[in-house]
């Protein structure tokens, strides 16, 4: 049976594919992350991730090659770094800012 916030989480989720552009839904998505010590340094502010862009595409409902472009966008914003293949220095701040309404919807 599901948790009261496993429902509030799918629910969130819902939401953001169906309502939030490509762009904070990628925020969002990066986000979700930082509370986790697997994948979020907070020293560092490096996040590595554990799935492939695909897998980040086909999560946010979106292709490959849409996903590039709200990338390239955060890191021109300067929101996102990109370190190495699978590393991205998150500016937490100017995440939080750039998802607005989609985090608290």
């Amino acid at each position: 049976m599901k948790s009261i916030a496993d429902i509030r989480v799918s629910q969130r989720h819902a939401l953001m594919l169906t309502e939030q552009p490509a762009g904070r839904r990628l925020a969002v998505f990066l986000l979700e992350f930082i509370r986790s010590p697997d994948c979020f340094r907070q020293d560092t502010g490096i996040l590595t991730l554990l799935v492939t862009r695909e897998d980040i595409a086909e999560y946010l409902g979106m292709t490959t090659e849409t996903l590039s472009r709200p990338l390239t966008e955060l890191v021109r914003l300067k929101l996102v770094e990109r370190v190495s293949l699978r590393e991205l220095r998150l500016c937490i701040s100017g995440l939080e800012q750039f998802a607005g309404e989609a985090l608290h919807p």
